[in-house]
């Protein structure tokens, strides 16, 4: 099963590379139509409320909610997402509560990758009297897909879909049932916009 799933992401990470060739950034205007018609003035960062699920595929399943935050540099087309959130879990007649901070974004390097983010989550669970502190390296796919037009722009939902790895930092604490594979689904609803100018 575990390698199934590792197949699976491993192909789906190979075909939104190719993709994503389409997505290039070409500075020397090559690709002009990468660019966001809008992207020679401004950056837009949003706040908002984060709404997220995820489930380690089998043993726990958690909702949450908190805050989130999102910036889109529109010279260089760069999207980046902060998060942090509460979440709880119900499965298997116990109760875990989760504390999660999590940063995604599109780029590696100077190669835009969009519509795939990659980045990380640090989620602390806590079950009873127990606790683990997991640490996620995590790739996924962000909508919008691309920042070409206006419209894309001001669009007040940003949507990720995560699949990630558990690494877990206290490793003597084996008794927290939750497992290594981990799917996550985060919500973004944008309530503050701001605008900065680009000055480069």
């Amino acid at each position: 099963m575990n390698k199934r799933i590792l197949h699976i992401a491993l192909s789906l990470i190979f075909a939104l590379f190719l993709y994503s060739a389409d997505a290039q950034v070409n500075k020397l205007g090559k690709k002009s139509v990468s660019f966001s018609s809008t992207g020679n003035k401004w950056n837009r960062i949003r706040q908002g409320i984060m709404f997220g699920v995820g489930s380690d595929v089998g043993n726990s399943a958690f909702v949450g909610l908190g805050y989130g935050a999102s910036q889109y540099f529109g010279v260089s087309n760069v999207f980046m997402q902060q998060s942090l959130a509460y979440q709880i879990s119900f499965l298997d007649n116990t109760i875990k509560h989760s504390i999660e901070v999590s940063l995604h974004n599109n780029y590696f390097g100077g190669l835009d990758i969009s519509p795939m983010v990659w980045g990380g989550s640090l989620m602390f669970v806590n079950e009873d009297e127990y606790g683990q502190l997991f640490l996620r390296p995590e790739v996924g796919l962000a909508y919008p897909f691309k920042y070409r037009s206006r419209a894309a722009e001001e669009k007040r939902l940003t949507i990720l879909l995560n699949y990630g790895y558990n690494f877990k930092l206290f490793e003597r604490r084996d008794n927290l049932g939750v497992g290594p594979h981990y799917i996550s689904l985060k919500f973004l609803f944008t309530i503050w916009t701001f605008k900065e100018m680009t000055f480069y």
